[in-house]
């Protein structure tokens, strides 16, 4: 139950950055802006802010801080890398098609995670989750409907 209240919590502060980005960096203005030097800047404050929240989590006994594994340390680096680009074009997708789109385009890729899991048999599913899928490729599909009659 903790987990799911965190994932929405996770959602709605991921909907506010996304709307904050095409807010403060609107399309006719991005010339302006280096999305480089601001991706930097939310790393830098998450570099600076993260560690603050992971010990008061040790403390607390929410979460214990270990050593890791090196494979675990490959994995978290190659994530990592891999988050950057995608963080850099999901600025620039929302920037320059809006944070509805961009984050409905984006959810899009969950119904097809999960037929993959499925088929791999790495994961099962209760029947809330299919069912929260019907209403994502919903979304995606009634965007595009609106998107082609405008």
């Amino acid at each position: 139950m903790i987990g799911n209240l965190l994932a929405v919590l996770d959602s709605l502060l991921y909907a506010i950055y996304g709307v904050l980005i095409y807010v403060l960096l609107p399309p006719d203005k991005q010339e302006n802006y280096d999305f480089t030097l601001i991706l930097g800047l939310i790393g830098l404050l998450t570099f600076l802010t993260g560690p603050i929240f992971l010990i008061a989590a040790h403390f607390s006994g929410i979460e214990t801080i270990q050593t890791p594994e090196w494979s675990v340390v490959g994995l978290l680096s190659l994530d990592s890398i891999v988050g950057i680009g995608y963080e850099f074009w999901l600025v620039k997708a929302t920037t320059m098609i809006g944070p509805l789109t961009a984050n409905v385009s984006l959810a899009a890729i969950i119904p097809f995670t999960m037929v993959i899991d499925f088929l791999w048999n790495v994961h099962s599913y209760t029947a809330f989750y299919y069912l929260a899928c019907v209403g994502i490729i919903i979304a995606v599909v009634s965007m595009n409907i609106e998107e082609n009659l405008e």
